[in-house]
């Protein structure tokens, strides 16, 4: 019967909707098989393609077609339906929390397990449609979800929200600018001045925390003239001190070193830069040392974090130092580092700079004993 059909001349079922089936099948995968919707329709696209070259049928060529399409209905799929039903109950956590006293609670588990399931839809659908569940209703969920961060004392539940917002700075640049105006910033820098203070610097809550950072100071928004408060030289000189402290391949000197360059984006108009201040106010060779790894790397890599004026404050620091120093081994390192930038810096930029550059490296070669 099955080479009866095959054997019809080219015929397409006039009432089949091929869209709204391959959507189905994409749809049906996803639920069953908890992949991510990517992969799905990956998957379902190889296997029409194969059939429709073992079985010559036009109905298998036209789903082939749709499938190949963009036939995600975003606001109405699975992964819609999931995630908006989660963050309704993030939503009810935060309407209520004046009736209970969450400390007192068994719920943690339930909680943990609810965010982690919203974790796994948001990290696993469509990025358009985590987008659109987080910014319905003008930002009620994203906003929620700050405000439960605020509001819960308990690590555990602390470390998973903050999973969550990271996940969705990953979905659109206006979610971190929106992030930049609440008081996020604020509780985040409080978790990392306690991570400092208690020496737990391998903790998940400060490597989120500074993730989440460099996320909402590079979004390129100006920042709220109040976060100055605690954005402060006092923290930026810890965060240097602490990159210093650590070993130079730890983890944490990447990120830390990414939210100083970050960070850094907002002060070229400020009078006054906060970054060069706490720089001058303690050793920084390990954040010297990321920022000369980072311009090493080359156009074809993430050397576009380095922009122009983070090179010209790299430069202005070294200098200062070559002039302060006595001669000895300290200042010839310093030397070299100066040269290492040369060779790899535009020639165009330190012209434009004027960045008197020859009189440091022709100092008289410095003496053996230490600067």
């Amino acid at each position: 019967h099955a080479n009866v059909c095959l054997n019809k001349s080219p015929y397409e079922s006039p009432d089949l909707d091929f869209d709204e089936l391959a959507n189905s099948i994409i749809e049906k995968l996803r639920i069953t098989s908890d992949l991510k919707y990517s992969s799905c329709k990956q998957i379902v696209e190889s296997i029409v393609a194969s059939l429709s070259i073992k079985l010559p049928h036009n109905d298998l060529k036209t789903l082939l077609c749709s499938v190949q399409k963009d036939v995600l209905a975003v606001e109405n799929c699975y992964d819609a339906r999931q995630i908006t039903r989660l963050l309704d109950i993030v939503s009810e956590w935060c309407a209520d929390h004046q009736e209970r006293n969450w400390s007192l609670l068994e719920d943690e588990m339930q909680m943990i397990e609810a965010i982690l399931e919203l974790n796994s839809y948001i990290d696993k659908a469509d990025p358009r449609v985590s987008l659109f569940a987080i910014t319905r209703e003008d930002f009620k969920a994203l906003n929620d979800l700050v405000n439960v961060f605020n509001l819960e004392a308990r690590i555990k539940i602390r470390v998973v929200l903050l999973q969550t917002i990271k996940l969705c700075c990953l979905l659109s640049p206006k979610i971190p600018r929106i992030l930049l105006t609440t008081i996020l910033p604020t509780e985040l820098v409080q978790n990392v001045n306690t991570a400092l203070v208690k020496d737990q610097i391998d903790s998940d809550i400060i490597h989120l925390a500074i993730d989440i950072l460099v996320f909402l100071f590079c979004c390129g928004e100006c920042i709220p003239f109040s976060l100055y408060d605690v954005f402060n030289i006092e923290l930026m000189k810890n965060i240097i001190e602490l990159i210093e402290k650590v070993r130079p391949d730890h983890q944490l000197v990447s990120k830390l070193s990414n939210f100083l360059i970050s960070f850094n984006l907002h002060q070229a108009m400020s009078p006054e830069n906060i970054i060069v201040d706490a720089i001058c106010r303690t050793s920084c060779k390990n954040f010297i040392g990321r920022l000369l790894y980072l311009v090493n790397r080359g156009i074809e890599s993430s050397a576009s974090v380095i922009y122009s004026n983070d090179l010209l404050v790299v430069f202005n620091i070294i200098q200062r130092e070559i002039l302060n120093l006595q001669p000895g081994k300290t200042r010839s390192l310093f030397r070299d580092l100066l040269r290492y930038l040369v060779i790899n810096s535009d020639k165009d930029f330190i012209r434009d700079n004027n960045i008197e550059i020859n009189e440091l490296i022709n100092l008289p070669c410095d003496s053996e004993t230490n600067g």
